[in-house]
């Protein structure tokens, strides 16, 4: 039993885990070193700073959080494709069948005017 909770205690620590943080910096030198902290972690004196739970460490400026569409941060980048396919196929089947309705109704009236002349 004690050996089925540890197990368990593993997986919920896994399911746990951030996989992406916002981080504010008070100051600007906060800002620069962050910024900075890819390339230092680099050198040899500084590796065991490269990790946090087991995980490397990839710090990336952020964007304006008044450019960011809140609620549209759930949609995968699959999911955006897909939405874009499904888009475009139904405006070109639109474009398709008005181009068809405006090619015949055309023909037809310069069949209708051939047969019935004014």
């Amino acid at each position: 039993m004690t050996d089925m909770l540890h197990s368990c205690q593993h997986h919920l620590d896994k399911m746990q885990r951030p996989v992406s943080v916002f981080l504010t910096m008070e100051t600007e030198e906060g800002r620069i070193r962050a910024e900075r902290y890819n390339e230092m972690v680099e050198y040899i004196e500084f590796e065991e700073y490269n990790t946090l739970l087991g995980e490397k460490i990839d710090i990336q400026t952020a964007c304006e959080p008044t450019d960011i569409i809140w609620e549209n941060r759930h949609f995968t980048p699959v999911s955006i494709k897909i939405r874009s396919f499904l888009a475009v196929t139904l405006l070109m089947i639109l474009l398709g069948m008005s181009f068809s309705i405006i090619f015949y109704m055309q023909r037809w009236s310069m069949f209708y005017l051939k047969k019935y002349p004014q």
